[in-house]
């Protein structure tokens, strides 16, 4: 079981106090989970008093906090590979867009751009919008547009069986007549 990394705030009330128990019961985790938030800034009401008690207001902001440090900004150019868990730019002449027909809002349309990690050769994806394209467009990246394409033929099995029962049963039917 993978461990759970992202807590929802909105889980706990703000004007309501917490213990440690609580709070490891309303995130189903271990008490020691939570005292491992306490040593990575979670702060109690009173550290004198036992049992230790957590406003409810800080136990959000900490875990907004803890939130926050997970995203990376990203510059031009750069994606976050999955595999080497960190940003990382393209092979340059592996950098392609795609533009699909959905709507961003009322006037950008959806765009994924995709590359090749420098490092470890993983394919990289990143949502994005026709806008963004443009930009990248006018700082020099060589962005190609990605070319779509289906694999196989180009006629579904399904007209293939009909068009072969169909000359079937003209064969037939000429060999009757």
């Amino acid at each position: 079981m993978k461990k759970k990394r992202t807590y929802n705030p909105n889980l706990i009330r703000t004007k309501r106090a917490y213990t440690l128990r609580e709070i490891a019961e309303v995130y189903k985790l271990h008490p020691l989970t939570v005292q491992r938030w306490r040593k990575n800034g979670l702060k109690a009401i009173d550290e004198a008093n036992k049992p230790l008690l957590f406003l409810g207001e800080e136990i959000r902001r900490f875990l907004k906090e803890m939130l926050q440090k997970r995203h990376y900004p990203l510059n031009p150019g750069e994606f976050f590979c999955t595999k080497c868990r960190a940003i990382r730019k393209s092979l340059p002449n592996q950098l392609s867009f795609e533009i699909t027909e959905k709507g961003l809002g009322k006037t950008y349309k959806q765009a994924f751009v995709r590359g090749i990690c420098l490092i470890c050769g993983q394919p990289l994806l990143l949502f994005s919008s026709d806008r963004r394209i443009q930009e990248l467009k006018k700082l020099g990246l060589l962005l190609v547009e990605h070319e779509k394409s289906l694999s196989g033929s180009g006629g579904s099995s399904l007209d293939t069986d009909i068009l072969r029962g169909e000359k079937c049963l003209n064969q037939t039917s000429k060999t009757n007549e």
